[in-house]
């Protein structure tokens, strides 16, 4: 795309000249801007759920939503004015009206996008008294993911990644209003080849690995960067371990080989590495007598 193509906006006093057609959040982290967000993501594309992401647009007599509004020639944009700001909280302390306070056994806590929003963008106390709304927690949704639905903030990433990304719409959002949940049709097991993705777009911790459950802070781990070895495709993925065992498997994007995914095999199908029959050594036999080569 040619720069006669491009559009210059501003965004908080600072200017930034973009493609057309480009959101406003994506534009604002080209400058170092962040948009708190939660059902955005940007494989997902626009959707304008959890209305995070309001800004102020000058002559707009409206906040809109950051991850749905593409620019526009001359747009002034404000992410931190005093509008924003309240709007934020009130979003913020709706998200949490009925969310538990269990971030110190949460398994998200420490990469908790609602945590880290919150701390950022949230009111510093609560207004609400009274009793909050008990859901199921952690139920099986497959044989590899759990769900804690009193963690789900119903922003449907998971479903429309199940709808857009798998193309399966094995996820569904069910019900209405405070008895709205993910779910899958019939209760039957959310059993595709990619599902364990969702565990990795999910900004709280509703969407949780089995394996991985209160095994490990995510603090504690020792990342390291790596190539999944099941198939040709090496796939990039992180493998997260504490004091030399393995812990979990995420993925580590790569748009020119795995465009930011990974099938369950990858993430699941590592358990050979702590098997006590996993050959860890060449040995052969010379006269009678095995030594390693």
């Amino acid at each position: 795309m040619s720069k006669d193509d491009n559009i210059d906006i501003t965004i908080n006093d600072q200017h930034v000249s973009v493609p057309k057609g480009t959101l406003v959040v994506e534009a604002a982290k080209q400058i170092g801007i962040e948009i708190p967000v939660f059902c955005y993501h940007e494989k997902l594309g626009p959707f304008g759920c959890c209305r995070m992401c309001l800004v102020e647009v000058e002559k707009m007599p409206k906040l809109t939503t950051a991850c749905t509004q593409t620019v526009m020639p001359d747009m002034v944009v404000r992410t931190t004015s005093p509008k924003v700001t309240k709007a934020q909280q009130g979003v913020l302390e709706f998200t949490l009206l009925n969310h538990p306070l269990d971030c110190p056994v949460c398994d998200k806590g420490g990469e908790c996008p609602l945590q880290n929003n919150t701390f950022k963008y949230g009111p510093g106390d609560t207004r609400m008294e009274f009793e909050r709304v008990n859901r199921d927690k952690a139920t099986p949704l497959s044989p590899v993911i759990t769900i804690d639905r009193e963690r789900c903030i119903a922003c449907q990433r998971c479903t429309r990644y199940s709808d857009i990304i798998e193309q399966e719409s094995a996820l569904v959002m069910l019900n209405r209003g405070f008895n709205n949940e993910v779910g899958t049709f019939n209760n039957e097991p959310y059993d595709t080849k990619y599902s364990g993705n969702v565990i990795d777009i999910c900004p709280v911790g509703a969407l949780t690995n089995t394996q991985f459950r209160f095994k490990a802070r995510t603090w504690d781990l020792d990342n390291a960067e790596t190539l999944c070895s099941h198939c040709g495709c090496n796939c990039n993925m992180i493998l997260g371990s504490r004091r030399n065992k393995f812990m979990r498997i995420e993925t580590r994007p790569n748009d020119l080989v795995d465009d930011g995914w990974v099938c369950d095999k990858a993430r699941f199908g590592y358990g050979f590495i702590e098997s006590d029959n996993r050959t860890i050594e060449a040995t052969s036999l010379f006269g009678g007598e095995r030594k390693s080569i």
